[in-house]
């Protein structure tokens, strides 16, 4: 039901010694106007969650196709409102074709703006980064011939009607490839 909820965990050690005083949240279910709103769409998820433009906000979705998380952090005054609600889905319908030469690994997120804001405000990037799935840790994509050191993000550029490569970085102890980017679009 609405209304303000004050959550609360508590925990106990395996000495069964118990947590006194844990820690409160303080939480409003609204179904009118959510914080954060998550629901499964066709084949993946779909999330909006409000940004605020003065603070750095961050923004994370699971992947139940393939088991993995995707991380977007927008720094503040990147928005050009006091608040908007940001759209992630994954495995969105509508992929643009993929550039010959270039191989894919299938996983794509479209993020968007509902402000309808696509590029980032006073110079700012944002930080997208998507887990990739390799369960064996042999450096090998699963159910791919695909090495986690030639992965890379790009970025659908609908004014030219093209992926664009970003410049990214592999973490392969956290199996997770980052990019910046001045705007939002579709991204794999």
């Amino acid at each position: 039901p609405e209304g303000p909820y004050e959550l609360r965990a508590v925990a106990t050690s395996r000495s069964d010694v118990v947590d006194s005083s844990p820690a409160t949240i303080l939480t409003t279910i609204d179904h009118a106007d959510p914080e954060v709103q998550e629901q499964v769409s066709g084949s993946g998820v779909q999330k909006r969650q409000k940004v605020n433009d003065t603070i750095t906000n961050v923004v994370q979705v699971g992947d139940p196709q393939v088991g993995v998380l995707t991380k977007i952090t927008v720094p503040p005054t990147a928005i050009n409102t006091t608040s908007t609600t940001l759209r992630v889905h994954t495995n969105p319908t509508g992929v643009p074709a993929i550039p010959e030469g270039v191989g894919t690994t299938n996983i794509f997120r479209e993020i968007t703006l509902e402000s309808g804001q696509s590029a980032l405000s006073n110079s700012q990037q944002a930080t997208i980064t998507m887990a990739y799935p390799d369960a064996d840790d042999n450096g090998i994509l699963d159910g791919t011939a695909v090495s986690a050191d030639r992965l890379t993000l790009y970025r659908f550029n609908t004014a030219a009607n093209r992926w664009d490569k970003l410049p990214s970085t592999v973490n392969k102890l956290d199996k997770t490839v980052s990019a910046q980017t001045p705007g939002f679009s579709m991204f794999g």
